[in-house]
């Protein structure tokens, strides 16, 4: 190949990659697309793992503030040996 085909090819390699990340900057700095900014119209299912340590009570503190209108169903996972955090539950 002729040398001066070589370099021009390497040029335009170049130039598309470099035109490629300037694009991809692009998107993540103004939204990757007008889909995302949208409202879901239906309400996310919901999945809330219980454990034992404290970690009951921080879970219920965040589901706590979760708009039920928002995130339904919650379906909640216990451990057959973790009755306490049932009782957690169950209360609030």
């Amino acid at each position: 190949m002729d040398d001066t085909l070589i370099i021009e090819l390497m040029i335009l390699t170049i130039l598309l990659v470099i035109a490629r990340v300037l694009y991809l900057i692009h998107k993540i700095t103004n939204g990757f697309s007008k889909v995302a900014l949208t409202k879901k119209a239906t309400p996310a299912k919901t999945m809330i793992c219980i454990g034992s340590g404290g970690h009951t009570t921080e879970m219920l503190c965040i589901v706590e503030n979760l708009s039920f209108k928002k995130y339904s169903p919650r379906n909640y996972i216990i451990a057959k040996t973790d009755s306490t955090s049932l009782k957690k539950i169950t209360t609030n």
